[in-house]
């Protein structure tokens, strides 16, 4: 898919989403237009890229590129976060599976133009991920991305991520379920994109469900890759919102949006 294309996808989806979250009409279109028109911001990933490119010779995955010129180019998972940490003002997010820092350099860049909230992060170093998964490398962190995520193991997760936006975030090791356990405070938004097999994802739905406000979202990456978030809302009787990824992957479903207030017999009137 072009760019166009890509752009025009992500357009729908935020309009879209802008009625799932009943909030008023262009509310997360505007932070799009935001983001689009900050070259400087797609410099920096661009910059942060190619050092990685240079030091340590990674040419796959989003390491292909030698510069990002266009917000589209990025998935739409990327774009929906910073539009709505943008709109919410979250004071506290958290955020499983960081890996080289794609979706947590979008979260850090809306809470840094916010002027508020801070960014919890849990994720394990590649070296623990790949002990252990050592006696089955087929479920190695993304197993459909083959080699293009395969990164120098002694990188510490976030290893893109601007010095800069450090302020507002914490990186906690770990195996994240049971860091989230820990956890003392209250999350208005979380984003998961760790473990995303059943049993994994279905355990660190139910942990982080004790962390979340009444009002906060949850946003779930590849939701294709098991049954466990539709398990999830089922259990729960959400109605949540499924996207796309502006055109990658043939437009299968990626992306799963829970508002944890909106439950689905609020989708219906029984009195019809």
């Amino acid at each position: 898919m072009n760019l166009k294309e890509s752009r025009n996808c992500n357009i729908y989806n935020l309009q879209k989403c802008e009625n799932y979250l009943s909030i008023k009409k262009s509310s997360l279109l505007k932070y799009l237009s935001e983001i689009e028109e900050d070259k400087f911001f797609i410099n920096e990933i661009s910059n942060q890229i190619n050092f990685i490119r240079k030091k340590y010779g990674y040419k796959k995955g989003i390491f292909r590129k030698t510069k990002i010129t266009n917000i589209h180019e990025f998935s739409f998972l990327r774009i929906l976060i910073y539009c709505i940490v943008r709109h919410f003002k979250p004071s506290n997010i958290l955020e499983t599976g960081v890996y080289y820092g794609g979706n947590t350099i979008f979260l850090l860049k809306a809470l840094s133009k916010n002027k508020k909230g801070k960014l919890i992060a849990i994720d394990l170093p590649d070296k623990q991920i790949r002990k252990k998964f050592k006696n089955n490398l087929k479920k190695y962190r993304h197993p459909s991305v083959l080699d293009t995520e395969d990164y120098n193991q002694d990188l510490m997760p976030g290893f893109i991520i601007p010095q800069k936006y450090y302020g507002r975030y914490k990186l906690k090791i770990g195996e994240a379920t049971s860091e989230i356990k820990k956890i003392k405070l209250k999350f208005d938004l979380y984003l998961h994109d760790s473990d995303h097999s059943y049993s994994y994802l279905l355990g660190e739905l139910n942990a982080a469900e004790k962390k979340l406000s009444k009002k906060s979202l949850i946003i779930v990456d590849d939701i294709d890759w098991s049954n466990a978030f539709y398990a999830h809302v089922c259990k729960k009787k959400y109605f949540p919102m499924i996207f796309s990824d502006n055109g990658k992957d043939n437009l299968r479903s990626r992306i799963g949006l829970i508002k944890k207030n909106h439950k689905l017999s609020d989708s219906f009137n029984y009195t019809k």
